[in-house]
């Protein structure tokens, strides 16, 4: 969990940073059913991508935006991340 109540899950040590965003409802720590996603990845990480799997902040105020998630994941980047990321997936 990033200090932020974002949970999420790493894999891979690489240098390229690629970051996945869920859709759907929830915001939980990724479980079996969402961690089957993480194979769609493995050539980027065997090609030195680290792959973060991070789900939506937990305990979103009542009225918290689109806009304003967007600005939670921002916060993530520069924050978390070193400022940058290579390659960001959304569903």
């Amino acid at each position: 969990m990033f200090p932020n109540g974002m949970a999420y899950v790493r894999w891979g040590t690489g240098t390229k940073t690629l970051l996945f965003i869920p859709g759907g409802p929830g915001n939980a720590a990724p479980g079996a059913m969402s961690m089957r996603m993480l194979p769609l990845f493995r050539a980027l990480v065997e090609d030195g991508y680290t792959a973060w799997y991070v789900a939506r902040r937990r305990d979103m105020p009542k009225g918290h935006t689109i806009a304003d998630m967007a600005d939670d994941y921002a916060r993530l980047v520069a924050d978390e991340l070193g400022g940058k990321v290579d390659l960001v997936v959304g569903v």
